[in-house]
């Protein structure tokens, strides 16, 4: 999550396409010193990465489809219960599977590693999902 001061911040200083389309990701992995970094612990459950929760491809998009039409009641889906969705669907959750995170994806999640040094606070994740 990205407070909309940090988002500005990046708006202003980053023409890089990569974050116009990736919400900044670019910018906040080659420039952490610049953001409060809060830690959030994720429940291992929610960690699992048998599951590709994202839209990059066509098939990610037919999964997040199937997953609204088989949840979505007009308020924002809890990701416990798209995890849940996902367990108990594995022949759905196979659609994209098979798709490998291109390098623009990559790349940034390698520098958010050395992120761990610069994160002040961590918080639960269930104390974050209420907020």
């Amino acid at each position: 999550m990205h407070s909309t001061r940090s988002l500005r911040r990046v708006s202003e200083r980053s023409t890089h396409p990569d974050d116009r389309e990736h919400v900044g990701s670019r910018y906040f992995a080659e420039h952490p010193e610049e953001f409060r970094i809060i830690g959030l612990s994720l429940p291992l459950r929610l960690q699992d990465n048998r599951w590709r929760p994202t839209v990059d491809e066509e098939r990610d998009y037919r999964l997040m489809a199937r997953i609204y039409q088989a949840l979505w009641t007009g308020e924002p889906i809890p990701l416990e219960r798209v995890v849940e969705w996902l367990e108990a669907h594995p022949e759905e959750a196979a659609v994209n599977r098979a798709l490998e995170h291109r390098p623009l994806n990559k790349e940034p999640a390698a520098k958010r590693s050395a992120w761990r040094r610069l994160v002040k606070e961590w918080v639960a994740w269930e104390a974050s999902a209420s907020q």
